[in-house]
């Protein structure tokens, strides 16, 4: 029997700012050829550098990113396409060339090594799809989604105090493929392009309150100074670029 001052606090720590804190289950949905891997992969990079993440703050981390449909040529070629530059030494890569059965034991054994000495660990599993668990289930099961997967994934991020991020697809109601328990049972769902999206829109209206502040400040309607519109349109475009070579 137990009472409530038994209770062992578990420090959370903030991973992404107001997105994902530690010791906890996170799931990237979108349809497929959308863009999940590369936003996983600009998520990874920014957790190894420290630098924002969308704009957002993180916490410098250790990285394992497990991918199931790329190897470490492809990923090294989307790093330099993005112009992105993860510290090498925080960036453990687990691709088919490593496990191409992807057992979870598999990927319990990188993490229990990776924990030895590197902390924290934020784990990425790029595609849920591809993963095999001990015990075979049914995707569009609630009760096996639970207690099959996402019972095993909480373990581990409670044995060795991480955080995982797992992919997965949306159907074509644009709803998480599978079991509603996909998303009952994890911590936060996030879709790529919304939050891509809505973070190069404030950009943009941000961009838009600044013009209209300057017409207001030289009290014009129709007329803007040229070299802070062209300042503004530079910004804008850079924003526009960046969120398009996201996708």
């Amino acid at each position: 029997m137990k009472q409530l001052n038994d209770v062992k606090s578990i420090k959370k720590d903030i991973i992404v700012e107001d997105l994902m804190i530690s010791n906890g289950v996170y799931l990237l949905v979108s349809h497929p050829k959308v863009g999940k891997s590369m936003f996983a992969q600009q998520l990874a990079s920014s957790l190894t550098t420290g630098e924002d993440f969308l704009g957002l703050k993180v916490k410098p981390s250790h990285v394992l990113y497990v991918t199931t449909e790329g190897d470490l040529n492809q990923l090294d070629m989307r790093y330099n396409l993005m112009n992105l530059h993860p510290v090498i030494d925080k960036l453990h890569i687990v691709d088919h060339d490593d496990t191409p059965d992807f057992y979870i034991r598999g990927i319990k054994t990188e993490i229990h090594i990776l924990t030895y000495d590197k902390k924290p660990l934020f784990v990425i599993i790029d595609m849920l799809k591809d993963i095999k668990f001990d015990t075979n289930y049914d995707i569009n099961n609630y009760q096996e989604i639970n207690e099959v997967v996402f019972r095993k994934l909480k373990e581990l991020c409670r044995e060795y105090n991480l955080t995982i991020l797992v992919t997965h697809h949306l159907n074509k109601r644009d709803d998480t493929m599978g079991s509603v328990g996909l998303n009952a049972d994890v911590d936060e769902t996030l879709n790529t392009y919304a939050h891509m999206f809505q973070n190069k829109l404030n950009n943009i209206i941000g961009i838009i309150d600044n013009l209209n502040d300057n017409i207001k400040s030289n009290n014009k309607t129709n007329e803007l100074d040229n070299s802070n519109y062209e300042e503004e349109y530079e910004d804008y475009d850079t924003d526009k670029d960046d969120f398009e070579m996201s996708l």
